[in-house]
């Protein structure tokens, strides 16, 4: 009886276990958190490339198509010319 007691763990030791148990979750959950946030950070990059790609193709498309107007007026404005 008095070598089980002595095996028990004191309160002290309880104690320490306990503290050292958290301070791993701590470090899990923070861990966890980091990885949530550089996903969402990727996933926020995605979507500015994205959206700055879908931008630039429209601008490309407004200029290509001012581009192709102004080469007809300057086609009918030669024909005019001509005439």
């Amino acid at each position: 009886m008095l070598i089980e007691k002595l095996q028990q763990p004191s309160k002290q030791e309880k104690e320490i276990m306990y503290e050292i148990w958290r301070a791993k979750q701590c470090q899990q959950i923070m861990s966890e958190n980091r990885i949530l946030r550089e996903n969402k950070y990727s996933q926020k990059r995605e979507i500015l490339v994205m959206n700055s790609k879908s931008k630039a193709e429209k601008m490309l498309s407004i200029l290509n198509d001012e581009y192709r107007k102004t080469l007809v007026q300057k086609q009918l404005l030669q024909r005019e010319l001509e005439i």
